[in-house]
């Protein structure tokens, strides 16, 4: 078992600080090891990322730009 104390900030990680500020306290660390674990699995398994149309909602848009940039520091990373 390992037992780590992460500090999140909207300045160095506002996606993750915005995918977690609306949780309530309890349910956080919860929270946290889904998205670490949908990362994980993304970078093991390559991200889906999907094209633009007219009819994309601005937040899926920006989910996609934000999978775009991940997958870019993941690819960097190794």
């Amino acid at each position: 078992m390992m037992k780590i104390l992460v500090t999140i900030n909207s300045g160095s990680s506002p996606e993750l600080y915005a995918a977690i500020e609306t949780t309530p306290a309890r349910d956080r660390a919860e929270r946290l090891r889904t998205l670490a674990t949908l990362g994980v699995v993304s970078a093991r398994n390559g991200l889906q990322t999907v094209s633009a149309s007219p009819d994309t909602p601005p937040n899926r848009l920006e989910a996609n730009q934000t999978l775009v940039k991940l997958k870019s520091s993941l690819d960097a990373g190794q």
